[in-house]
């Protein structure tokens, strides 16, 4: 074959190569700029933090996480760090402040001062799991040490230890990760330390017990809520492993009644948070695939791919003017009240 026409065809098929190259990077790049486009009625706020949980004070959203504490505006979207505390895993408000479960101890931050009450003050241990807070001005604690029961001291500031209780005295076992209180003023402590563990739920001095053996799809608990219907709902899980089991009281008993898996629609299997909204919609925050939003039939899956800032779902609230606030691994999303 001549010299020249293999020249041209390599010419040819150098253009080709390039021009293939150029197309797809092309492509390539619209697709990045269209997943990074904000999707409608999604607003992403520190995208770099690991949001676990939040907490309202009035007008102010308080957001907490692996490095910290944040003070978030919902109407202008602006935040602020008001403190370096090392991971925020549970927050909550009272008419004194806000109260933060770390893992240094519980911090109390109101208008004048930041008090940190530790195992020097009483706590069994000084990594504060959740903290719940009680009508009556009581405080419930979740720590690996047990679950304490505390009233704060007007004298010294300082706290006073109600109750203990760990696996001595009524828990199957000492860590607390999540503490409930049900509609019959029942206490539900939830731990996480699988393949022990589960539940413990206290009602007027008799304890009940749930495993895996008899009701749960895991014993690693990760949230418990009271639904409009009466019911419980536990979940919890590891990896990809778990789900959420409904209970309801009978001949005053708590027993599981149903379960919600991938087979009912969930996006994923372990369930890191639970919510019910206004409306008495079912929202399931999970570990690895966003979260779904349950109404009866109607089942609605959210992801990064919809708009939320990632799909480990660690909290979940609603805000006074309709609109839902989503926590993650990184970063908080807002979604517009009516998106959803």
């Amino acid at each position: 074959m001549d010299k020249g026409w293999i020249r041209m065809a390599m010419i040819v098929l150098g253009i080709l190569i390039i021009g293939i190259t150029l197309t797809m990077t092309v492509s390539a790049l619209f697709k990045n700029a269209e997943a990074e486009k904000p999707k409608e009625g999604f607003h992403v706020l520190l995208p770099d933090q690991d949001i676990c949980t939040m907490a309202y004070e009035g007008d102010t959203l308080w957001a907490g996480g692996a490095t910290g504490i944040f003070k978030v505006n919902p109407k202008t979207l602006e935040t602020k760090e008001i403190g370096d505390y090392r991971y925020v895993r549970s927050l909550a408000t009272d008419n004194t402040g806000l109260w933060a479960g770390t893992d240094n101890g519980l911090v109390h931050i109101t208008k004048e001062k930041t008090l940190i009450y530790t195992e020097a003050e009483g706590l069994p241990d000084n990594r504060i799991l959740c903290v719940y807070p009680l009508e009556d001005g009581h405080f419930w604690l979740g720590t690996w040490g047990g679950a304490v029961e505390i009233t704060v001291s007007e004298i010294d500031n300082g706290i006073v230890i109600n109750t203990l209780y760990n696996s001595e005295n009524g828990l199957l076992v000492d860590n607390v990760n999540v503490i409930h209180q049900d509609q019959r003023n029942g206490m539900w402590f939830g731990s996480y330390v699988a393949p022990r563990g589960g539940i413990s739920v206290l009602t007027d001095g008799i304890w009940q017990y749930f495993t895996t053996g008899d009701a749960l799809l895991h014993a690693n608990i990760t949230t418990i809520i009271n639904r409009q219907d009466k019911t419980v709902v536990v979940g919890g899980g590891l990896y990809k492993y778990g789900g959420a089991t409904v209970f309801r009281c009978e001949n005053d008993k708590w027993t599981p009644c149903s379960r919600l898996t991938k087979a009912s629609g969930l996006a994923g299997e372990k369930v890191r948070f639970l919510y019910e909204d206004k409306q008495g919609r079912l929202w399931v925050g999970s570990e690895y695939d966003g979260l779904t939003l349950m109404d009866n039939e109607t089942v609605i899956n959210l992801s990064d791919k919809t708009g939320l800032s990632q799909n480990e779902v660690k909290s979940i609230t609603e805000d006074k003017d309709g609109n839902y606030w989503i926590g993650t691994l990184k970063g908080l999303t807002r979604i517009d009240q009516g998106t959803v």
